[in-house]
C-alpha cells in the first residue's frame, strides 16, 4: 500500500495519520510473511521426513502426514485469524467499530457478503453526519436566540429597544416581547 492509495481513502487524513496507518499495515504484513514463511519451511521439511520416511514403511508416512496436515490446519487458522485482524483494524481506520464491524465482518467472513449490512451502515453514518452538521449549522446560526455565543441581539430586536413611537413603556415592552 502507498501513501496516495492511503491518501485517496482518508482524503483529509495528516501525513502523521497516514505515517500511522502504513506503518501498522507494514508491520502486520511482516508478521504474516514471518507466519507463512516459518509454516512453509516447517512443511518443507515435513516433507522431506516424509520422502525419507517413505520406504521405511506406510505408517511412518501415515504418522507425517497426519503432522502435516496439523500444520496445515494450523496454518490456515492462523491465516484467517491475521486476515480478521486486518479487516478489522481497516474498518476501525474508516470509523467502523462495534456492532458495525460485527457485522460487516461476518459477511465478509462468509462466503457471501452480505452488502444489504454495508448499506445499512453506510445509511446509518449518513444519517449521523447529516444530523451533526444540521446540529452545528443551527448552533453558529446567528439572530435572536438561535445559536452564536447566546448573548447575541438580533438587529430587529435591538432596532425595537431603541424605537418606542412615543408609545407608552407598556406597549414599548409588548412590542420588545414580540421579538
Amino acid at each position: 500500500m502507498k501513501r496516495e492509495d492511503v491518501k485517496a481513502i482518508f482524503p483529509n487524513a495528516t501525513d502523521e495519520e497516514i505515517t500511522k496507518i502504513l506503518n501498522a499495515h507494514n508491520n502486520e504484513l511482516a508478521t504474516e510473511k514471518a507466519a507463512t514463511k516459518k509454516a512453509i519451511g516447517e512443511r518443507d521439511g515435513l516433507q522431506a521426513q516424509i520422502d525419507e520416511a517413505s520406504e521405511a514403511g506406510k505408517s511412518d508416512l501415515e504418522k507425517l502426514q497426519g503432522q502435516i496436515d496439523a500444520l496445515t490446519k494450523q496454518f490456515n487458522a492462523v491465516s484467517a485469524e491475521n486476515m480478521t485482524l486486518k479487516r478489522t483494524t481497516a474498518l476501525a481506520n474508516i470509523g467502523i467499530v462495534g456492532e458495525d464491524a460485527t457485522k460487516l465482518l461476518a459477511t465478509l467472513n462468509g462466503e457471501n457478503t452480505d452488502f444489504a449490512v454495508l448499506g445499512e451502515i453506510l445509511a446509518n453514518r449518513e444519517k449521523a453526519a447529516v444530523a451533526k452538521a444540521q446540529n452545528e449549522w443551527l448552533e453558529n446560526t446567528p439572530g435572536a436566540g438561535h445559536g452564536g455565543s447566546g448573548n447575541e441581539e438580533g438587529a430587529d430586536v435591538a432596532n425595537a429597544k431603541s424605537i418606542s413611537f412615543g408609545a407608552s413603556n407598556t406597549d414599548a415592552a409588548n412590542v420588545l416581547n414580540m421579538y
